[in-house]
């Protein structure tokens, strides 16, 4: 599959730079720095939970594993898998949708 992504910022040579700051291009240093003005109201924000977020709602959107996989960076598929997992409030709503009126 392949790394797509610069490992210094945010850029997939297909789609560009993906986040871009009021002053251009979001690279890694500079999205920590963000983050870690915010730390004391927000101690779980990190740029791990954001790339867990971000590839959890991609699978919740309907976007492939492989799709996923790729924009994450991800050569293995079994590393986005684990991004992936459902929450109890999912495996909550597959619950409901078996339900019969």
């Amino acid at each position: 599959m392949g790394n797509s992504f610069s490992s210094r910022s945010f850029y997939c040579p297909t789609l560009g730079y993906v986040l871009m700051g009021q002053r251009g291009k979001m690279t890694v240093r500079r999205l920590g720095n963000l983050l870690s003005k915010y730390k004391t109201k927000l101690p779980e924000l990190s740029p791990h939970a954001l790339r867990h977020t971000f590839c959890k709602n991609a699978i919740d959107a309907g976007v492939t594993l492989e799709k996923v996989a790729a924009l994450a960076g991800h050569e293995n598929l079994e590393t986005t898998r684990r991004y992936c997992l459902p929450f109890a409030h999912d495996l909550q709503k597959a619950v409901d949708l078996l339900s019969v009126d």
